[in-house]
């Protein structure tokens, strides 16, 4: 909860900020004790930012509100009154500071922090950008290069590394004593710098060579990063070259204007719904589902995805089994966990003596027997009917009667798969997303006689792992899976079609996807492909004709099958890949070239309408699910929030 206070004691006024969040009520609180400060006869103002941190520090609704355009304006001018006190002020920084409370931190004339302290404003991972001076205070203190590079990345640093720190100490007792020794060495010279005569830019001026030229490499090197598509990088880099030839005033009213332009952007207001709104609420549903909390987990299968998924188990506290054929199979989760763990030490995301504590909650074994008193059994065996088949009929025996059995399987329909089952009723889909530690969402499968509980139980555990859970209900493919196969078939169609490989790639980057279609093929290798495709007509269900052509002809004639044998649509070597050159040669070029706006189109509508046939079928339970999903999921771009959001504001043309 916000809580802004400002009280004397000493002959120091004390600002405190606890958990700073850009709402009104804030707003009303901070006017209020920049007013007690100015008021007040203490010798110097020493600001601190307490509580928890939260990236989404900001109230959503008054984001998507023309309300927030005035209230932006008054915390401006209320944060640049504090700046300009008659006195010294001092922030101190016991811990991280982020957003809101790392633009008052930075209006300080000097700041005293531990080492290893972290600020950023993680808002730019929500397209936006700290609007009330913040970019004009950075670039001023630690140099416009420096600036431009952080303020775009989203990402923390020390305090230290951006040159914010007047000085350091190593304890937080330490913090207040310096503050106080710093306000009277500064006395009647606690000034900022730009508003003295004689301010020079730190590291170099905007008129510098070094400037100039990151000027001229900037809208490349953002278009490289974003394809245009979202607008806060361009608008922060144009804060930043405008507000430094402007006096520091004009500047931030510049920024505000700025602020006004990118909150009225369909893109910022896409990526605030999805971030802010949307995701929030399908968390806390899933947290206030009636349900045991889930203790102990096993994992059949040590591969990639059976490892990640006892990986992230363990990470949230649970007891873990994981069994493989072999001892070394088997073995292969821990080393992985080890490996992972390793790197998060690095990093100092995760102590050493934390790291034990995941590795004590992981057991590798071979003996099927472990299983027995698990809450939870995951399978995560090849996508093989067969091979399912055996594990679910030769395991289940051994399992108590409360114990939920899962599937991971991406393509097989679950109720098909719990007819191998005793107990279909505790039969449930749990399709996680390689890399598993990294990839945010868990599609939960309802077969036609799983029970609610079994269902409450699913949500709650995905919801432990901090994932993000989307029911979904039992067919083939699923939603996430169905939906994305149309893409990358939509790929393989316009090449069939004879349509240029290059731009083909080049639409679908224009489109905003992360990987091009024939990229795409690849990663996941076209034997995959087909293996998928087999099993489909094995089951009855049709096949793209023109996707399955073209996988034919490339495995059959060309023996290509992607990049795991370093042969696909594109030749892999260790300097990176470039597309194979006889990909031209497959089919006869198109009589009638498509432009590269209409081919980016079309692979981006292939995937909205199939996404609102899932939502017709009841595949997927209603819009905001299947938005989520999309973009969690298969990473349908998030500027447009979501597929269903996309169809929404663009009518598709099928």
């Amino acid at each position: 909860m916000t809580e802004v206070s400002f009280t004397s004691a000493d002959n120091f006024g004390h600002l405190v900020l606890a958990s700073p969040r850009f709402e009104e009520k804030f707003v009303a609180r901070f006017e209020q004790a920049v007013q007690d400060a100015v008021a007040s006869d203490v010798a110097a103002v020493i600001v601190t930012v307490t509580g928890k941190i939260s990236p989404a520090a900001f109230d959503v609704k008054l984001l998507l509100s023309e309300e927030v355009f005035a209230l932006s304006a008054r915390f401006a001018r209320s944060l640049r009154t504090l700046e300009m006190l008659d006195r010294p002020l001092l922030a101190t920084l016991p811990h991280a500071v982020q957003g809101i409370g790392l633009e008052v931190v930075l209006a300080a004339h000097a700041r005293v922090a531990l080492p290893e302290v972290q600020v950023g404003f993680p808002e730019v991972n929500f397209g936006l950008l700290p609007a009330h001076g913040a970019v004009q205070r950075l670039a001023r203190l630690s140099g416009i290069e420096p600036a431009l590079s952080f303020l775009t990345s989203g990402r923390t640093a020390t305090a230290a590394m951006l040159g914010l720190c007047h000085t350091r100490v190593e304890t937080q007792d330490e913090l207040l004593p310096r503050a106080k020794e710093l306000a009277l060495q500064l006395g009647e010279n606690a000034h900022q710098p730009w508003d003295r005569r004689e301010f020079r830019w730190p590291q170099a001026s905007p008129d510098d060579f070094t400037i100039t030229k990151m000027w001229m490499a900037t809208p490349a090197m953002i278009f490289k990063k974003t394809g245009g598509h979202y607008p806060v990088y361009d608008t922060i880099a144009s804060c930043l070259y405008e507000g430094t030839r402007l006096d520091f005033d004009s500047a931030v009213a510049n920024d505000l204007y700025h602020w006004q332009r990118l909150l009225r952007a369909p893109a910022t207001r896409n990526i605030i719904t999805m971030q802010g709104i949307i995701r929030p609420q399908i968390m806390q549903r899933a947290v206030a589902r009636p349900a045991p909390a889930t203790q102990r987990v096993g994992v059949i299968g040590a591969g990639m995805m059976g490892a990640g998924i006892a990986l992230v188990s363990a990470l949230a506290g649970c007891r873990v089994v994981v069994i493989d054929r072999e001892a070394e199979l088997a073995g292969a989760a821990r080393r992985r966990a080890e490996s992972y763990l390793q790197r998060q030490q690095e990093r100092k995301k995760i102590t050493a003596a934390a790291a034990q504590e995941v590795l004590a909650r992981l057991t590798c074994t071979t003996e099927h027997e472990s299983l027995a008193d698990c809450d939870m059994v995951i399978e995560a065996v090849y996508e093989d009917r067969a091979l399912k088949k055996d594990l679910i009929t030769r395991i289940e025996p051994l399992l108590s009667a409360r114990s939920v059995f899962a599937s991971n399987t991406s393509t097989l329909p679950i109720t098909s798969l719990a007819a191998y089952s005793t107990r279909p009723h505790n039969f449930i889909g749990l399709h996680f997303f390689s890399p598993v530690e990294k990839m945010q969402l868990v599609e939960i499968i309802k077969g036609k006689e799983t029970d609610a509980a079994v269902i409450d139980c699913a949500f709650a555990y995905v919801a432990k792992l901090q994932k993000v859970p989307v029911l979904v209900n039992d067919a083939r493919y699923f939603y996430t899976s169905r939906v994305f196969m149309t893409y990358l078939c939509a790929g393989l169609a316009l090449l069939r079609e004879g349509q240029d490989a290059v731009m083909i790639e080049h639409a679908g980057r224009r489109a905003g996807m992360p990987v091009a279609p024939l990229a795409l093929t690849d990663e996941l290798s076209l034997s995959l492909v087909q293996q998928i495709f087999a099993q489909t007509r094995g089951d009855g269900a049709e096949v793209p004709a023109a996707a399955q052509e073209v996988i034919t002809v490339m495995l059959e004639q060309h023996d290509r099958s992607g990049k795991k044998s370093g042969r696909g649509f594109y030749d892999y070597h260790h300097k990176g890949k470039q597309l194979w050159s006889g990909v031209r040669d497959l089919f006869p070029p198109a009589t009638q070239p498509l432009s590269v706006a209409t081919m980016a189109q079309r692979l981006l509508d292939v995937q909205a309408d199939e996404a609102q046939r899932c939502l017709d079928e009841g595949i997927v339970q209603n819009a905001d699910d299947a938005n989520i999903a999309s973009v969690l999921g298969w990473g349908f771009p998030l500027f447009h929030g979501g597929v269903l959001q996309y169809r929404k504001q663009n009518a598709p043309r099928t």
